[in-house]
């Protein structure tokens, strides 16, 4: 039986939901997922997050007001049946995650702290762990 702190947060306790999910996405070989990390929001630990850096996507642009494209389900049994949880898919492409980087957004920052928190896994990295490389820097 789950703990009352484990039925309250989304992370860790859908790696493998998130994991099929991801799994998923790999499959889309138009726009292939370089990264994909399942992370604790610091505002919102029940909702489960994924962030995915995913070449081409949205055609490389960036946008200019310093946000990741963010897709909110208020509740999807793809990660689990409880009606008050929500999946949030944080989606970027290589040009934008770059940019992000170097401007140091809030959406980098929000990673950044999970991973050192030990509040991130990582689900699929890119090939050469460069884009994972730069946010563990």
């Amino acid at each position: 039986m789950a703990t009352p702190a484990a039925q309250k947060s989304g992370f860790p306790h859908f790696k493998e939901e998130v994991r099929n999910l991801i799994r998923d996405h790999i499959e889309m070989r138009e726009e292939p997922v370089l990264l994909a990390i399942y992370y604790a929001h610091p505002t919102d630990e029940k909702d489960v997050y994924l962030f995915e850096v995913i070449d081409g996507f949205g055609r490389n642009d960036v946008n200019p007001d310093r946000e990741f494209l963010e897709i909110s389900f208020d509740h999807t049994e793809l990660v689990s049946t409880d009606p008050d949880r929500g999946l949030h898919l944080v989606l970027t492409n290589a040009v934008e995650f770059d940019r992000a980087m170097k401007e140091s957004w809030p959406g980098v920052q929000v990673l950044k702290d999970a991973i050192s928190r030990d509040r991130a896994m990582v689900m699929y990295p890119d090939t050469d762990s460069s884009l994972l490389d730069q946010l563990r820097a």
